[in-house]
């Protein structure tokens, strides 16, 4: 064989190896960046899911502190109209008193029965303390009523004022036929006896109990 057709010959195998060559570097790399591509959800995955579980147990442990720690809107509210339907509810007794002329009071009607003697001539009046009581003075307009002291103190009155008028606890209200009061420890101490301001034989004692 002669020289030229042996180093052509050499040439094309260096060629094919060569060629070979490039050829499996060119695949080991591109299955070395699809294993590298396949892995890479696997090791992110089991992040993103702790996070996610974490930040949720947070919230929600903080919205039950919160809760528990705190009293709601709907509680205050609820606490607040509890207290008044107790002061609305307040238990009342009613009485109704005339004049006999200008000589006497009678107690005409008395809503507990316990008060006092219907129709009889300045009868005594036993009043429970705490209770809240309402009086129609029938004879109101000639016969303004007041309720006084052993010293003839006025301590309510429909014609003179007194100086439980203003005790909030007391709460007195007049309104010319109708009076009301409640009658409270400190004034069951001073109340001795009730009248008519215009007219003293009409007098009569208060006893508390």
């Amino acid at each position: 064989m002669s020289l030229d057709k042996q180093r052509r010959k050499l040439l094309s195998v260096l060629g094919t190896v060569f060629t070979t060559g490039l050829a499996g570097c060119s695949s080991q790399t591109r299955s070395a960046s699809d294993e590298n591509t396949a892995e890479a959800p696997e090791s992110d995955t089991p992040k993103q899911t702790d996070t996610g579980v974490s930040e949720t147990t947070d919230t929600q442990t903080e919205a039950n502190t919160n809760t528990e720690a705190e009293p709601t809107a709907s509680t205050e509210i609820g606490t607040q109209m509890s207290s008044e339907t107790e002061t609305e509810t307040q238990s009342e007794v009613s009485l109704v008193i005339d004049n006999v002329s200008f000589r006497a009071w009678e107690v005409t009607e008395d809503e507990s029965g316990s008060v006092a003697p219907l129709e009889e001539q300045n009868p005594t009046l036993t009043l429970e303390t705490g209770q809240r009581y309402i009086i129609n003075n029938n004879g109101w307009s000639s016969h303004p009523l007041a309720i006084r002291a052993t010293d003839d103190t006025p301590l309510l009155s429909q014609s003179s004022g007194g100086t439980f008028v203003d005790d909030s606890a007391v709460n007195w209200v007049d309104n010319d036929d109708t009076v009301a009061f409640t009658f409270t420890d400190t004034l069951a101490d001073e109340a001795a006896y009730y009248i008519c301001t215009v007219h003293s034989s009409m007098q009569g004692d208060i006893e508390s109990t």
